[in-house]
């Protein structure tokens, strides 16, 4: 049966380039699995994600709600679909399926979506291309779901109403094993299904968590896993567990309520503190560190933004308080909760992968945090910059043959960082020292190798490098001494030659005493 739909193959590619990641387009399908839950009754969707080529992974999404009829299904394919008054924060803008659709498959490679209601034995089926009029068929069997294993937990759950399978380049698909969205080749589908794991668990930790009244959760998500062994092929079904915020200890813990644009009053909820790296340790599954997550850096540093039950930001921290993150605030987190907001409340971008800046309710929001707390960086800051300062009396006091004038905050291109202070000679040797006031001293040594390939890189060839850093042991020291005999750095661009690392650790303390 042919359908007239306002978006075609061309319409869908245009939609491609709009970098959403590869986890954001899977919580797509997975938003619209939970918005599509039963009144009353809780959402459960399944997420396999699994190799069936060299270059190709194909995602699977199925969801166990009301199912579509063909008018709705007719609908969602529209671009901009209207959910009339069942629109919510998970599907506003009526364009996740298309935005799925569209960037996992690159508007190129296979995809079909399956639906049927809780009355039909059939499945009306859409399958690629899309096109002016999309061709419904019914099918009985969806291949692309049948041929998955399950365990237990889903076969119990009998047929789903909805299935979306999409076929996607494993390129694309290993984005998400690194914070800083390059890709790694060498990532394995299991490193992928963990750390999509990873991303379910803590952007839907509010529909994951057992209610306090009823002791169930809203929602329950499961990723399939299969492996194979020598004897069989053996499946289980992983059900995720939520990930919150890894507090040791609370600075802000507080309601409040913030006054929209319309005049009406949203409750919301504030809570900061330190992070636990103990807690960290074991986010995903209950067993593993997150690496996307609360690593304790200053890119993870901040708070999420939940909507409702859904984690639509995490570590925000330049917006809220118009400054840049600074390391001594490495290990800040938070979360802003806005508790029960409405449809069209705190707006987001169309593939929900940013706040919507032109929304004033959001600016709103974020006064009334900094009226709560705005970290306060001057103490952390100026311990580090008077070791800096006292550094450079105690090099004055000591005769130092063509010795040039010192300079601080000597910013390394190659390492995309600032060295506290550069000392160099006339006959080019060059020593640097970073002075830390807060954070992790083996954190430091990390950047501070990175500065002296970067220096190598340049043309300078360091003969030692000093990093002074809070609450340094003998463990630390151990450890730094290891590298350096066993680690080199960089090539010498001019001589060709890979010296040893050279790195002193001192605890700060030393030069503030």
């Amino acid at each position: 049966m042919k359908k007239n739909v306002n978006v075609t193959e061309t319409g869908l590619k245009s939609l491609v380039w709009q970098n959403l990641p590869f986890e954001k387009a899977v919580m797509e399908l997975i938003d619209n699995g939970i918005a599509a839950a039963k009144k009353g009754k809780k959402a459960s969707v399944c997420v396999s994600i699994d190799e069936i080529s060299d270059t190709k992974v194909r995602v699977v999404v199925a969801d166990w709600g009301k199912g579509m009829s063909e008018n709705e299904l007719v609908n969602a394919l529209q671009l901009g679909s209207n959910h009339g008054k069942n629109a919510s924060q998970l599907n506003e803008h009526g364009m996740g399926l298309k935005n799925a659709l569209s960037v996992l498959s690159l508007g190129v490679n296979n995809w079909v979506i399956a639906t049927k209601t809780a009355t039909e034995q059939e499945y009306r089926t859409v399958r690629s291309p899309l096109a002016l009029k999309v061709d419904i068929k019914n099918e009985k069997t969806i291949m692309e779901w049948a041929q998955l294993a399950k365990g237990q937990q889903v076969l119990l759950l009998g047929a789903p109403s909805t299935i979306v399978a999409i076929e996607a380049n494993r390129s694309f698909a290993t984005t998400i094993t690194n914070i800083s969205g390059r890709v790694d080749h060498n990532a394995t589908i299991t490193d992928i299904r963990v750390n999509m794991m990873d991303n379910i668990g803590l952007h839907y930790r509010g529909f994951l968590t057992p209610a306090a009244v009823t002791n169930q959760p809203k929602a329950e998500i499961f990723l399939l896993h299969t492996r194979l062994d020598n004897k069989s092929r053996k499946s289980a079904d992983y059900s995720i567990t939520p990930e919150h915020v890894a507090f040791q200890s609370y600075i802000v813990d507080q309601e409040f309520s913030v006054e929209l644009v319309s005049g009406r009053f949203v409750k919301c909820h504030l809570t900061i503190g330190a992070l636990s790296r103990t807690k960290a340790s074991r986010l995903v599954a209950g067993a593993k560190r997150s690496k996307l997550f609360y690593l304790g850096s200053t890119k993870t540093q901040g708070v999420d933004i939940r909507l409702g039950d859904r984690v639509i930001k995490v570590h925000e921290f330049e917006r809220i308080w118009k400054s840049v993150p600074h390391p001594a605030y490495n290990y800040l987190v938070g979360e802003v909760h806005i508790i029960d907001p409405k449809a069209g409340d705190f707006t987001t971008t169309n593939n929900k992968g940013d706040i919507n800046l032109k929304d004033d309710n959001w600016e709103r929001l974020f006064e009334a945090v900094r009226d709560i707390y705005v970290p306060k960086q001057s103490r952390a800051r100026n311990l580090s910059e008077v070791a800096c300062e006292r550094y450079i009396e105690l090099v004055k006091t000591v005769s130092v043959a063509k010795m040039l004038p010192p300079v601080t905050k000597r910013f390394v291109p190659f390492a995309g960082s600032e060295v506290s202070l550069l000392l160099s000679t006339a006959n080019g040797e060059v020593q640097f020292f970073n002075f830390q006031a807060s954070g992790n001293p083996m954190v430091h040594i990390a950047n501070t190798r990175q500065q002296w390939d970067g220096l190598v890189l340049e043309g300078l060839q360091p003969t030692v490098a000093k990093v002074y850093a809070k609450n340094v042991n003998s463990v630390h020291k151990d450890l730094v001494r290891q590298l350096c005999n066993k680690m080199t750095a960089a090539k010498d661009p001019l001589t060709g030659e890979c010296r040893k690392y050279n790195i002193e650790l001192h605890d700060i303390s030393e030069l503030l005493n």
